[in-house]
């Protein structure tokens, strides 16, 4: 694989907060309804817990174009899979993985302050796609359609820092829809907590 596009994004909120976001995926039909949530289905079922908060989900959905349609092809070790291969890996602290069908993001967020962070997501592609004499226009296609994705993303993401310092908030209960979250800031507190290595 080879790096297709890199974003650089600031976003005004606890960096802990963006991957919550990224692993949390029942928002996904509602918040990016206009982009990609219409083409992505997934069950709580598949997510494999891994040691100190890491995990794994498989599900179902598309390429991310705004057709859902491989434009480069598939990653050539990927040609006897279904256009809807799909999955994300989360590896703490701060590192988050999507795999698709035609290419892989990686996610790292660096906290500035305490409300505030960066978010470098990296793509990468195969290597036949760097030989297309077409490749920076469709290059620019994925990062424009995944700028479109985080800014939907960022909108919440800012909106949950805001209500979290608000004198209103009440913490609650996670959704059984939430595993994901839940061993993820599990992971942190036994980072934290426990003495062993």
């Amino acid at each position: 694989c080879r790096l297709g596009n890199k974003l650089v994004l600031d976003i005004e909120c606890n960096w802990k907060l963006v991957h919550e976001n990224l692993m949390d995926f029942y928002h996904v039909n509602v918040l990016h309804a206009k982009s990609f949530g219409t083409r992505f289905k997934w069950s709580n079922d598949n997510v494999i817990l891994k040691e100190r908060g890491g995990l794994s989900i498989w599900y179902s959905g598309s390429p991310s174009t705004p057709g859902g349609e491989p434009l480069l092809g598939k990653m050539p070790w990927l040609e006897d899979r279904e256009l809807s291969l799909a999955c994300t890996g989360f590896m703490q602290p701060n590192c988050t993985l999507f795999g698709r069908i035609d290419n892989q993001k990686f996610f790292v967020t660096w906290p500035v302050t305490e409300n505030s962070c960066r978010v470098i997501m990296y793509q990468l592609f195969s290597d036949a796609v760097f030989e297309r004499p077409d490749k920076e226009e469709i290059l620019k296609i994925y990062r424009d359609f995944q700028v479109l994705i985080l800014e939907e993303d960022r909108s919440m993401i800012e909106s949950m820092q805001r209500a979290l310092k608000s004198r209103g908030f009440t913490p609650g209960r996670l959704s059984n829809l939430e595993k994901s979250i839940h061993h993820n800031v599990n992971g942190y507190l036994t980072r934290v907590l426990d003495p062993a290595p």
